[in-house]
C-alpha cells in the first residue's frame, strides 16, 4: 500500500469515530505512524484529503455498479446483486457516511458537488442499461422516473442504515426491492420525470464530462508511481502503449485489462478504458 492510500484509509478510521472537524494533521499522522511532512507531501492540506476521500468513495461506488452491470448473469440477478452491492457497501461504511451527512455536506464547495454529481451520472448511465436489458422497450416513456425511484429507494433504507445504525440484511432489502422494481416496471405508467427533464437537471449542474482520454493519461501516471506487481506495472505500459495507437486492438486491452483487475486500485482505469472504447 502506498503512502496516500495508508493516509486515506487511516483517516477515514478516524473521520468516522471524531467527524471531521474534530480530527487533526497530527492525530493523523499519529495514527499513521508518519511525520507531518510526510502528509504535506501526499495532501496539502486536510480539506484536500477529505475530498481525495470522497472521490475515492465515489470512483469505488461507480465502479462497482459499472460491474455488476456487466456481469455474465441473467439482467434479474443484476438487478439483485445491484441492491446488494450498494447496500453491503453502504452497511460497511456506514460511520463514515454519517460523519459525512453530519459534519461536512452542507460545506462542500462548488467544484466538488459538481464532481459528484458527475459520479452521479456515471452510475445512472449503468443503471439504465440494466433496466432496459431488464424490461425492454416495456419501460421506453418511463425509464428515467424509474431510474429515480430506485435512487429513491437506495436514499430511504440507507436513511436506515446511516441515521439509525440499525443492521440489515441486504440479502433480504435486495430481494424486496427487486419486487418492488418490478412492480413499478410492469404497472406503473404515468411519468413526472422525462427525458427533457433528465437532460435540464444536467444543465442545471453545469455536467460537463472531462475528456476521458486525459483521465486516461492522467489515472496511468499515478498507477505507474504507485503500482509495484512487476506484471501490473507491465500490463500497464503495454496499455499505454497501446491506447496511443490510432487503431488500439481491443484483444490486447482486454488482455491488460484483466492482468490488473484483481487490483482494486485499478478498478478505475479499468472503468475508464472500458466506457472510453464501449468494451
Amino acid at each position: 500500500m502506498d503512502r496516500k492510500q495508508l493516509i486515506m484509509e487511516k483517516a477515514i478510521e478516524l473521520f468516522a469515530a471524531r467527524g471531521f472537524d474534530a480530527t487533526s494533521v497530527q492525530q493523523i499522522t499519529d495514527h499513521c505512524g508518519i511525520s507531518k511532512g510526510a502528509f504535506y507531501l501526499s495532501f496539502k492540506s486536510k480539506d484536500e484529503l477529505i475530498n481525495e476521500i470522497i472521490d475515492y468513495f465515489m470512483k469505488r461506488f461507480t465502479t462497482g455498479v459499472d460491474r455488476v452491470v456487466k456481469e455474465s448473469t441473467e439482467p434479474e440477478r443484476k438487478l439483485f446483486n445491484l441492491y446488494l452491492y450498494l447496500f453491503t457497501e453502504f452497511q460497511r461504511h456506514s460511520d463514515f457516511a454519517n460523519m459525512f451527512v453530519k459534519d461536512r455536506l452542507h460545506t462542500l464547495n462548488e467544484d466538488l458537488l459538481i464532481k459528484i454529481h458527475r459520479y452521479d451520472q456515471l452510475m445512472n448511465h449503468s443503471i439504465l442499461h440494466l433496466l432496459r436489458e431488464c424490461y425492454g422497450t416495456k419501460i421506453e416513456k418511463t425509464k428515467y422516473e424509474l431510474l429515480y425511484n430506485i435512487k429513491g429507494l437506495l436514499d430511504i433504507y440507507s436513511h436506515i442504515i446511516f441515521t439509525y445504525h440499525m443492521p440489515i440484511d441486504a440479502n433480504h432489502l435486495a430481494d424486496v426491492l427487486v419486487e418492488r422494481t418490478h412492480l413499478l416496471a410492469n404497472y406503473s405508467q404515468k411519468v413526472f420525470i422525462n427525458e427533457v427533464m433528465f437532460r435540464n437537471f444536467n444543465e442545471k449542474m453545469n455536467f460537463e464530462i472531462k475528456n476521458v482520454q486525459q483521465s486516461i493519461d492522467s489515472e496511468i501516471k499515478y498507477l505507474l508511481d504507485i503500482l509495484t506487481n512487476p506484471l501490473e506495472v507491465e500490463s500497464v505500459e503495454i496499455l499505454n502503449k497501446e491506447l496511443q495507437k490510432s487503431k488500439p486492438s481491443h484483444a490486447i486491452i482486454k488482455g491488460m485489462l484483466e492482468n490488473i483487475k484483481s487490483n482494486d486500485q485499478c478498478h478505475w482505469l479499468i472503468y475508464l478504458v472500458q466506457s472510453h472504447l464501449e468494451m
